[in-house]
């Protein structure tokens, strides 16, 4: 499925029209380009006023995909070598609650890019391809005045008088090259101070691993809390697995494969009455992202309507709670990834509880 996004995608060439900060690469028609934005001007709406909106962002339209959101996507050229391309919204269903799910997470590594320095770091550490960042810094800084030379030796010939063909594409590949590393030496520099200063070591895969389930219980949060509606994503799902070409899953463990899916659309939704120190805690919870807060979610619908909260007031609490475990947590002891999931849940309520405090 990946390598047939690829081949679609990046045949078209990013032939695409470009609209307040969000560059279209494909669209279905003009009529699902224009409700698109529409739903994405209104998610902007629901969210923290001081939230900075994604920007900068590209949104494809690729029926028969998994709908994704990829902060670097990256592909393989016709030369063999690989590109890569930040902040790709892919979206394969006309299921409104399935986008805003996906547009939620460009939201979170928005609002992660703006406020939390081993987030910043990370997106500089995973742009390089998690190779040693000092090390990327001096190679780059050798190359540049190597690509600096060769296009003032360029520019020299076509002075001179040649202007053959090969020679102008020299001219644009070198400055469009050094201008590249001049821009990758800055962010490296950047991301290198933000080591510096940390008291923890931020180049840690486990950590960002560990956040993929915290990341998508926001997604799922901010579709329920502005559509107003629990089992929003619950439903959606449902009917994305319904569909003839549906996503392959992990499914739970069960006695078959309808109960599997079953208690699989069950994590999806927020039931009420659960509580941490109760729930019986499986240890095959721990296998998706999707499985792995069912307490939260019952806590997080409990708080949402006892204090009678706004979309917006939840969604920051949310996110404040999650960068809160990341920083606090994930980053010092990264091998979390592997805690009880008792200890995740216990942590997550008591950073969401002391955010909801902290904003009324």
């Amino acid at each position: 499925m990946v390598s047939k996004l690829f081949l679609f995608l990046f045949a078209l060439g990013f032939q695409s029209q470009l609209f307040a900060n969000v560059d279209f690469i494909s669209v279905k028609d003009e009529a699902w380009r224009a409700e698109t934005l529409e739903t994405m001007e209104w998610v902007n709406s629901q969210l923290p006023s001081d939230w900075s909106l994604p920007k900068d962002f590209q949104v494809a339209y690729v029926p028969g995909t998994d709908p994704r959101y990829y902060p670097l996507f990256r592909y393989k050229k016709a030369d063999g070598t690989m590109e890569s391309v930040e902040k790709v919204l892919v979206v394969g269903s006309e299921n409104k609650a399935i986008f805003i799910h996906e547009y939620a997470h460009l939201i979170f590594d928005q609002w992660l890019r703006d406020t939390s320095a081993p987030w910043q770091y990370f997106i500089v550490w995973q742009s390089e391809n998690y190779a040693d960042l000092a090390t990327q810094l001096k190679s780059y800084e050798k190359l540049i005045p190597n690509l600096e030379k060769i296009h003032q030796e360029s520019l020299d010939k076509q002075a001179a008088g040649d202007e053959s063909e090969m020679l102008q594409k020299m001219i644009e590949n070198t400055s469009r090259s050094a201008n590249l590393y001049k821009i990758k030496v800055e962010k490296i520099k950047d991301a290198l101070q933000l080591s510096e200063n940390s008291p923890h070591p931020l180049n840690s895969l486990n950590s960002f691993q560990a956040l993929q389930s915290y990341n998508e219980l926001f997604a799922d949060t901010l579709a329920a809390v502005i559509l107003e509606d629990w089992q929003i994503m619950k439903q959606a799902t449902e009917e994305q697995l319904a569909a003839p070409d549906a996503p392959e899953i992990i499914l739970p463990p069960a006695t078959s494969e309808e109960r599997s899916t079953e208690i699989y659309l069950t994590y999806r939704d927020f039931l009420p009455g659960l509580n941490v120190e109760s729930y019986a805690f499986k240890d095959w919870e721990s296998d998706s992202a999707y499985w792995q807060f069912a307490p939260v979610r019952s806590e997080i619908r409990a708080l949402h309507e006892e204090e009678k909260l706004h979309p917006s007031q939840t969604i920051r609490a949310l996110g404040v709670a999650i960068r809160s475990v990341y920083e606090k947590l994930l980053i010092p002891e990264p091998t979390l990834i592997e805690a009880s999931l008792e200890k995740k849940n216990l942590d997550l309520i008591n950073a969401f509880e002391g955010s909801i405090v902290g904003i009324q």
